[in-house]
């Protein structure tokens, strides 16, 4: 091979490039097997022809694995690093690992929230970067790619994540048939302060969900976020069911149910905003109680 004139080695060059690329490519060889550079009459360098020639093998390679090629724009501004949710991704694909990927565990994935979780509460969302993620979880970032996409998608997924564990904590108290519906009420009211409290740091991210629906970084996940307003919905649905049972029955004044509930869940929401596990001087089970009983007296009008 070392002993070939430069144009046939130039000429082999270009073959095994044709053949990578399944075809014909417009090379730097003229159809007459002379090289077409500028100095000898051709149209355009060499140099240009080969680059043209590589710009098509890669387009050729990524139009085959169009998966491999969708997260290629990144954000760098303030606020907005290590974002690469280019594309808007359903409620399905939210927490599922990055495509072309092995899945991962559902322990790997709930360490992830967790540490999402308190970074978010404590710098807010603009704040925390993936780096930051990654730093809570003692990890690199690369671990976090692994299951994500971007920052938003982690931050909806805690949203969602914290949404559902609600529902199924309260569900099962609504539905009881030996308590009646202040009882319910009050066990229902006690544990969502509870879970405010006890999982501060992903409530305290629900609420920053509520402020910032309308931020375009979010935003571009529109299905999502009507996931999140839609399990809201189906949650306060719960604790309505169980006012209008009551004032049925004759256990709670007659009221408005919508209006009351959205009161009562507004004044337990807001619990992980002021209380902080580590500065709050107050007992879990005397907030939760306190913040129940109000709620189960005002519902009985005394």
């Amino acid at each position: 091979m070392a002993d070939q004139p430069w144009d046939h080695r130039l000429r082999n060059r270009h073959r095994r490039l044709r053949e990578d690329a399944g075809g014909d490519v417009a090379g730097p060889l003229s159809s007459a097997g002379g090289p077409r550079c500028a100095d000898h009459g051709g149209d355009e360098p060499r140099t240009s022809q080969r680059a043209r020639g590589l710009g098509v093998l890669l387009h050729r390679r990524a139009a085959s694995h169009p998966r491999r090629h969708r997260l290629t724009d990144t954000s760098t501004g303030p606020g907005t690093s290590d974002v690469r949710a280019v594309h808007p991704l359903s409620s399905s694909e939210i927490g599922r690992p990055a495509l072309g990927r092995p899945g991962p565990g559902e322990d790997g994935r709930k360490a992830i929230l967790d540490a999402a979780a308190r970074a978010f509460a404590r710098k807010g969302y603009f704040a925390t970067s993936i780096d930051a993620i990654a730093d809570e979880l003692g990890a690199t970032k690369g671990r976090v790619y692994h299951y994500y996409r971007g920052k938003a998608e982690i931050f909806l997924d805690v949203v969602v994540t914290g949404m559902r564990d609600l529902i199924a904590a309260v569900e099962p108290i609504s539905a009881r048939q030996d308590a009646g519906p202040g009882e319910r009420m009050y066990q229902m009211a006690h544990l969502h302060a509870s879970m405010m409290m006890l999982r501060n740091h992903a409530q305290r991210v629900s609420v920053q969900a509520i402020e910032m629906r309308s931020v375009a970084e979010i935003a571009i996940h529109q299905d999502v976020l009507a996931d999140v307003f839609a399990l809201r919905r189906r949650y306060e649905q719960i604790f309505i069911d169980v006012v209008e049972e009551g004032v049925r029955l004759g256990d709670f004044a007659a009221t408005d149910s919508g209006l009351v509930v959205k009161s009562a869940l507004g004044a337990l929401n807001w619990i992980p905003i002021w209380y902080a596990p580590d500065r709050t001087p107050l007992d879990v089970e005397k907030v939760a109680d306190t913040f129940a009983r109000f709620i189960v007296n005002g519902l009985k009008g005394s």
